[in-house]
C-alpha cells in the first residue's frame, strides 16, 4: 500500500532467509581481552534443538538465570519457537527465598543454577515442604557439584540433576543423563550430545586413548561457523575439517564420559 512506501517509492522486497544465513553473533572475550564474535547460522540453531535431550520437552517452563547475550540463551533461540518454551527469568538480585518462590509459583519444569545456589536453596527450612511436583530436571553448571549435593537435590526437590559442558563457540558439547549416579555427575561432564563428536588429542593433534589427558576438540552441527570478520582467529581454533580446538584439557573414561582436568592457558572468569 502507498502509505507504507517512503516518499512514494516502492519498498525493496525482503529476501527469504536461508539455512546458511547468519542468525546470531555471540560475543566472547575469552583470554584476549578483545571481543570475538562467534557466529551461527540457522542450521546451528536447529541442531541445538536436536541436541537438547532431556533438557527440553514441548511447552516446558524453564528457569533462565543467564544474561540474554550469553550463549546459553542466544544459541537456544530456536528452542523457544520449536518447542513452545516459556523462559522465566531469575530475579536480580538473586536470593534463595526468591528462587524457591519462582520454582514453585511459576511451575518450573527445568530448574537451573550453580552448586552454591542449590546449597543455599536446600538450607531454607521452607524448601523441605514446598511443592516441586512440576520440576522434572535440574541443570547444574559452571562448577562441580558434590555427590552429596546431587543426592540432596534429587531427594528434596524430587528431580535428577544434569551436568552440561559447553562454550560460546559450541553451546552444545557433552552432558550427563538423569539416570547417571551422583559420582558420574560429580567427576565428569558426561557424554557427547546428539550429533556432536568429542575427542582428546595430544600436542601433535593425534587422538589419545582412554584415561590419557589431552586437549579437547569438538566437531558437529552446533560448532560455530567462525569468528565474525576475523578469519585469522577462526583459523587458529577451527580446522578445515570442522574440528574446534578448545582451551580445555580432559580425558575419557571407559564408559565414554569426559572429565575436565584443567586449561591449556589462563582464563579470567568475570
Amino acid at each position: 500500500p502507498a502509505e507504507f512506501e517512503p516518499h512514494g517509492e516502492p519498498l525493496l522486497p525482503v529476501p527469504a532467509p536461508q539455512p546458511h544465513d547468519p542468525a546470531v553473533i555471540i560475543w566472547t572475550s575469552g583470554t584476549t581481552g578483545l571481543p570475538k564474535g562467534a557466529w551461527f547460522d540457522h542450521r546451528n540453531l536447529e541442531a541445538a534443538v536436536a541436541s537438547a535431550g532431556e533438557m527440553t520437552r514441548a511447552f516446558d517452563r524453564r528457569l533462565g538465570g543467564l544474561p540474554l547475550a550469553h550463549a546459553g540463551y542466544m544459541a537456544k533461540l530456536w528452542e523457544q519457537f520449536a518447542m513452545g518454551l516459556t523462559i522465566v527469568l531469575t530475579p536480580v538480585p538473586w536470593s534463595a527465598p526468591m528462587m524457591l518462590q519462582v520454582l514453585t509459583s511459576e511451575r518450573i519444569n527445568v530448574g537451573a543454577g550453580v552448586p552454591t545456589q542449590y546449597v543455599k536453596l536446600l538450607e531454607l527450612p521452607a524448601t523441605a515442604g514446598a511443592d516441586f511436583s512440576q520440576l522434572r530436571v535440574c541443570l547444574s553448571a559452571t562448577a562441580p557439584a558434590a555427590p552429596e549435593l546431587i543426592q540432596r537435590i534429587r531427594t528434596t526437590l524430587g528431580a535428577p540433576v544434569i551436568v552440561r559442558y559447553a562454550m560460546t563457540e559450541s553451546p552444545s558439547i557433552t552432558g550427563t543423563h538423569p539416570d547417571d549416579p551422583p559420582d558420574i555427575q560429580y567427576r565428569t561432564v558426561g557424554r557427547p550430545q546428539e550429533g556432536m563428536t568429542v575427542r582428546v588429542v595430544d600436542d601433535a593433534g593425534v587422538e589419545v586413548g582412554v584415561g590419557v589427558v589431552g586437549r579437547v576438540q569438538i566437531q558437529g552441527p552446533c560448532v560455530m561457523r567462525g569468528y565474525w570478520g576475523d578469519p585469522e582467529q577462526t583459523a587458529a581454533v577451527l580446522s578445515a575439517e570442522g574440528w574446534l580446538t578448545s582451551g580445555d584439557l580432559g580425558r575419557f573414561d571407559d564408559a565414554g564420559n569426559l572429565s575436565l582436568v584443567g586449561r591449556a592457558g589462563d582464563m579470567y572468569i568475570r
